[in-house]
């Protein structure tokens, strides 16, 4: 196996040569010569059984370049191929290529060939790499992701186990690869594995990506150093630290451009000049920071500390001065991304992206390919005509609507060409030229379109039929559109077909979640928001009407679980941590309540829930055994804190201080908080005396505190006596106003406790002379 087969264009990789010389063309960039002839097209046409495996193999690779080159990097290829293809041939789950894509016949011979090889060679590693690579590039030229490509993904992926890749010689080699399948769970959103995958990448290579806090500053004016997110790549494997001059010296990369901005640095100035210096980085670990800053835009809640996060690893690729074409192509357009949103950055943004079109169209062949394809595979290859619609949407934003309705009619983004002529009050243009191109060539997407622009369902009819009933793009918008019009009922089936025909559709997941939960179909509802929590992990609302789901359904511990994750995705919602505190009370959970509901005080400080905090601390109290078997008592010393907070912001809440007693066992403080009790009750309920029941509670709370002034009576220390004395006459003049009340009131139901607490007077008047 030639390695260099494996890891192209790299001047380094001293694997051994190919050894034929189709493969000697491939890896020395002069694949075009494979394919660019009769031969190669007679070979087709008379069937791919002429060919040998290498042939099929060199022709795959060969053709799946050539692809790339037309629409991933903006390189001119002229080879052309005589092929006869149907439009539904690179069809998946009735999901069409892209109008923009171009040569679609070279992934078609790629795919052809492939499929074959597979079949017959399942467990070659080289064919299983190259095959992988496909359904990727396959994957990015459809218009929606394909449930079929990724179950077809995953086969491979099972197939190339650790041990699998262990045939691969080289170290670098295989830690390529790997990025390579974490670029694809990228790809598909598969946050979890994708932790997982870097997490044993980090292990096996013993290479980490160290988060600081440095001190150091933002703009040019700021006079006082505040802490900056400052983010460095450590590793003791040499083979993963070649210099990038070595394997890259003579890319030519696109450039970051200055921000010249009046008051923002070019990027945070550190009080260290140490952590100023730029860390060189090879291009395998520049390759594995990219796929780090996708992973952590995922993975993690989107706010302003996040984006500081990621701008700081965003730095340190783009600022190398050697590396991988792709990889700084795809850090320039995460970073135009990231910096849209600000005020003081867009208009660099749109300069920026400017210069990336024009690099990969005008100034196609400044960079010779196989400089541009290098690692293009475990990059995050976005399509060109994705990177002019960033554009066009950069254009929007800055209000240049008709600039941007031009690069949107090029590239035949038909729902944003829809927008522009709204915003233009020109609605009635967009229906006539998506009819223009309906009549060109039909395709489902431009009959959807029809549909949206002229709000007619018909056309999601014509589109239905066009498919032969396979199009989930046809049933996506049937049911949106009684999904905008509330039509829930008739939306959900819809929407089902839909996610039956293509289910990697997240937001569709969600809405059929929405409008299942609206219509109280609670098993459709949580079915659905389960699949989009597994899609898009990160959205607490998802996660919280999951939840809701369950709760309805009867099973509150999944419900609980669910919760929890709802809460990993925003920790400062007081809603979930509410709806959490509920769960968690319900299912015995005690120390989750105790803890959600400190949590809640410190989100609202007035937050308070009589009903929850008696269940809870009654709960310990009576050490009751948790959900897990574990005793509540041994939650006591925290129950008690939180109950000591809640009396210092809510001195009125009498029953703060009575539970609070209820789990004091040193007898004068809970006396002392009994006293707490009373004075908080009365105070919010100054008529107390007219209402029976109130003056019976007040009664029973002075048995309960005599009962407990006279206990510290009887185990006095000399130096506490002087606060017992004070505390058993407290209890005394307490108890006799409340008896008074009751007597004066000739409350039938209160006659038995007026006796005990009487009984407990004559002990506490003994008590008091005993003690003088």
């Amino acid at each position: 196996m030639s390695g260099k087969l494996l890891f192209l264009f790299e001047s380094c990789d001293s694997s051994d040569s190919a050894d034929n010389q189709l493969f000697k063309n491939v890896v020395n960039g002069n694949w075009n010569e494979n394919i660019d002839g009769e031969n190669f097209v007679n070979y087709i046409k008379s069937g791919d059984e002429n060919f040998t495996k290498d042939e099929k193999l060199a022709y795959s690779i060969s053709c799946l370049l050539s692809f790339l080159e037309v629409n991933f990097v903006g390189s001119t290829n002229r080879v052309k191929l005589d092929i006869q293809m149907n439009c539904t041939d690179l069809q998946v789950d009735g999901i069409e290529i892209n109008a923009n894509i171009k040569k679609t016949e070279f992934l078609f011979v790629a795919k052809t060939f492939l499929d074959n090889l597979f079949k017959s060679y399942p467990n070659d590693i080289l064919i299983l790499i190259w095959y992988m690579r496909m359904i990727k590039v396959h994957q990015l030229s459809l218009d929606e992701n394909s449930m079929s490509l990724y179950e077809a993904f995953k086969k491979i992926q099972d197939r190339l186990t650790c041990s699998k890749l262990e045939e691969i010689e080289s170290i670098r080699h295989r830690f390529i690869i790997k990025l390579e399948i974490i670029s694809i769970y990228l790809m598909y959103r598969r946050v979890y594995k994708v932790d997982e995958l870097i997490k044993e990448l980090k292990n096996d290579y013993h290479v980490e990506a160290v988060e600081e806090g440095i001190l150091g500053k933002r703009t040019k004016w700021q006079q006082k150093a505040l802490p900056q997110f400052h983010v460095s790549i450590l590793g003791d494997n040499s083979e993963l630290f070649i210099s990038p001059q070595a394997t890259h010296e003579n890319v030519k990369l696109l450039k970051l451009l200055e921000l010249d901005d009046d008051t923002r640095l070019e990027s945070v100035k550190y009080m260290d000049d140490k952590h100023n210096e730029l860390q060189i980085l090879s291009s395998l670990l520049q390759n594995f920071v990219l796929l780090n800053i996708k992973y952590l835009q995922i993975s993690q809640p989107k706010d302003k500390l996040s984006d500081e996060g990621i701008q700081s690893y965003l730095m340190l690729l783009l600022k190398q001065n050697h590396g991988t074409w792709s990889i700084r192509l795809e850090s320039l357009l995460i970073n135009i991304k990231l910096e849209s949103n600000h005020r003081r950055t867009i208009d660099r943004c749109l300069r920026q992206c400017e210069d990336v079109v024009n690099s990969m169209k005008k100034n196609a062949d400044e960079v010779k390919a196989n400089d541009k394809l290098s690692y293009i595979f475990s990059s995050l290859m976005t399509p060109l005509y994705k990177i002019e619609g960033l554009l066009a949407d950069l254009m929007v934003s800055l209000g240049l609507i008709k600039g941007a309705l031009d690069v949107y009619l090029r590239i035949q983004q038909w729902e944003e060409v829809i927008n522009c002529y709204t915003r233009l009050q020109l609605k009635h243009k967009a229906a006539e030229i998506i009819q223009q191109e309906l009549e060109k060539k039909p395709t489902v997407k431009l009959y959807c379109l029809l549909g949206d622009a002229l709000d007619d369902i018909t056309y999601y009819e014509k589109a239905w039929e066009f498919s032969k009933n396979k199009s989930g793009l046809a049933q996506k918008h049937f049911g949106m559109f009684y999904f905008g019009k509330n039509d829930y009922e008739k939306a959900v089936p819809h929407l089902q077909k839909s996610l039956e025909i293509n289910s990697l559709q997240e937001n569709l997941w969600l809405r059929l979640g929405y409008a299942a939960l609206s219509l109280e179909k609670y098993e459709i509802a949580s079915s659905a928001y389960l699949r989009y929590t597994q899609l898009e992990p990160n959205g607490f609302e998802s996660w919280n009407n999951l939840a809701k789901c369950f709760i309805k359904l009867g099973d509150k511990k999944r419900a609980h679980k669910v919760l929890q994750e709802a809460l990993k995705c925003n920790f400062d919602n007081w809603k979930i941590w509410e709806n959490f505190l509920f769960v968690s009370i319900d299912i015995g959970s005690f120390e989750d309540g105790l803890n959600a509901y400190n949590r809640l005080i410190e989100l609202k400080e007035k937050y308070f829930d009589e009903e929850v905090l008696k269940i809870l601390i009654t709960a310990i109290s009576n050490d009751l055994v948790d959900i897990e078997g574990n005793k509540s008592i041994r939650l006591r010393k925290k129950a008690l804190e939180m109950l000591a907070h809640i009396g210092s912001i809510k001195m009125s809440e009498g029953i703060v201080w009575e539970l609070s007693a209820l789990l004091t066992d040193e007898q004068l403080k809970k006396a002392e908080k009994l006293q707490k009790a009373y004075k908080g009750y009365v105070s919010k309920s100054p008529d107390w005396s007219k209402d029976e029941q109130m003056c019976l509670k007040f009664l029973k709370l002075s048995y309960e505190l005599c009962q407990s002034s006279l206990n510290a009576a009887n185990d006095v220390q000399e130096t506490e006596k002087m606060l017992v004395l004070s505390q058993l006459s407290s209890a005394r003049l307490t108890s006799q106003g409340c008896i008074k009340v009751a007597v004066n009131n000739q409350y039938e139901t209160c006659k038995d406790v007026i006796e005990k607490v009487n009984e407990l007077l004559e002990k506490i008047v003994i008590k008091i002379k005993e003690l003088k």
